[in-house]
């Protein structure tokens, strides 16, 4: 399974409501073989739903957001969802009290 990674580093904090975002990518090609072209963020922002991100997916892709209160210990808050070419709003509808570090991860399927 090819699988790569955009760290977004997007720093939320539910008691400030404020996003901080850097313009570092990192992709992995975890098999060793040249990694999918980038994917952009297209925006970001705190909802009255929770934190959402926006970015523009590729056809044949699937995309996951994840959450970290540490940088240490990501986990999926929201399921593999099918990128159309266009763009796409994932949503932490559950977001924690405190500070949290988010991140998608893209893969084929």
């Amino acid at each position: 399974m090819k699988r790569s990674l955009l760290a977004l580093a997007i720093m939320a904090s539910a008691a400030t409501q404020v996003a901080a975002l850097t313009n570092k990518v990192l992709i992995i090609g975890i098999d060793g073989t040249r990694p999918d072209p980038p994917f952009s963020i297209v925006n970001y922002s705190h909802t009255t739903v929770g934190w959402r991100v926006e970015i523009m997916t590729l056809t044949n892709r699937l995309y996951s957001l994840e959450r970290a209160e540490n940088l240490n210990s990501w986990s999926a808050v929201t399921p593999w969802t099918a990128g159309s070419g266009g763009v796409m709003a994932l949503t932490d509808s559950s977001p924690p009290a405190g500070q949290a570090f988010y991140r998608v991860t893209s893969r084929r399927p």
